[in-house]
């Protein structure tokens, strides 16, 4: 290398060195000023919207000083075609960043009015599947498009891509994207955000198993079983599957509990010991609470108990007692015979 060479890495260097001081000094100014103006103002979005902002600020105010500081202390031209290739691409996922940000601050908020209007249990689990839902969709959206936009950059891929459209055509590409997994997914939560089969906070039952919808992604759905035990669910498997969905059209939350007993019991008895029960339970919202005999064999009566909660937590518990509460009184009146429970 020669010594103009090597003096020319040395000046870029001290160059972008400049040029990121630069960003972080401004971003450290200008992020001052404007957590004085959101603690001033009564609006909560004001906070939120800088908290967002702050940490993709930390790309791109820096890549924006770098780039001006090229401009005042020229870099070598060898040096700086890459460089300025390398600066648009950081930019580049830096507006995808922040983009991204605004996004989840936007869903927090509106999740917050909508929790702070009044809103019945139900109608808020629909609004905030929805959000989440549409959330989740439009940022993976943003992240697909930034990546098409930085791989546009490169030459290769843009000579690529020309030739790709110039002989299958728009309709073509769209189709072949539309047959991957990652946009089929993303078309169903876009679905599922219209449709609504299932909201965060529903009790469902998937493959024989009841839970609760906690969280619904881009590409799956968590079903909470139990405390410890959680059940990853393809987006997908909710529009092309049955399922049972306990709370899609009531305002309660209805879980239930079944129970097999081999000797005869008197219903009515068992009727008034989960009344009382359930009277002074916390967890009980005093909507649906009832039993039913489901079935008779030679293994025993079927019961089905019903009961309802205001939340998933409360309901999850109020099954929890309800089961030991029956059990023991069944076995009580059985003298020990067997009793069990399931679901």
């Amino acid at each position: 290398m020669s010594d103009s060479g090597i003096w020319g890495w040395i000046w870029a260097a001290v160059t972008i060195a400049i040029g990121v001081a630069g960003g972080i000094i401004g971003r450290f100014l200008l992020f001052g000023i404007l957590d004085r103006f959101a603690k001033r103002s009564e609006r909560k979005a004001d906070n939120l919207m800088v908290g967002a902002s702050r940490a993709p600020a930390l790309l791109i105010l820096p890549v924006f000083g770098v780039q001006f500081a090229m401009t005042v202390s020229p870099v070598p031209e060898n040096i700086a075609e890459p460089l300025h290739h390398l600066l648009s691409i950081a930019q580049i996922v830096g507006v995808c960043w922040l983009a991204i940000a605004l996004l989840e601050i936007m869903a927090r908020w509106l999740d917050d009015r909508a929790a702070a209007s009044g809103r019945s249990p139900s109608s808020l689990r629909s609004f905030r599947t929805r959000v989440h839902l549409l959330t989740r969709v439009v940022s993976s959206i943003v992240i697909v498009i930034t990546s098409a936009i930085v791989l546009l950059t490169l030459p290769s891929v843009q000579k690529l891509g020309a030739s790709i459209l110039a002989s299958a055509g728009i309709a073509g590409i769209v189709a072949g994207f539309a047959s991957q997994s990652i946009l089929a997914n993303l078309l169903a939560g876009l679905q599922l955000a219209l449709t609504e089969p299932i909201r965060i906070g529903d009790i469902v039952v998937v493959e024989k198993e009841q839970g609760t919808i906690e969280e619904i992604n881009s590409t799956f759905v968590v079903v909470r079983l139990d405390e410890v035990r959680r059940s990853i669910v393809p987006l997908k498997y909710f529009l092309e599957n049955r399922f049972e969905n306990w709370s899609l059209r009531t305002p309660e939350l209805v879980g239930a509990v079944t129970v097999m007993n081999k000797h005869a019991v008197a219903l009515p008895e068992l009727r008034e010991e989960l009344e009382r029960f359930l009277k002074g339970s916390k967890h009980w919202d005093g909507k649906v609470g009832t039993i039913q005999a489901t079935d008779v064999t030679q293994d025993g009566l079927h019961l089905k108990a019903l009961v309802s909660a205001a939340t998933p937590d409360q309901l999850r518990q109020l099954r929890i007692d309800v089961r030991e509460t029956l059990l023991s009184w069944l076995q009580a009146k059985s003298a020990g015979a067997s009793a069990r429970a399931w679901g």
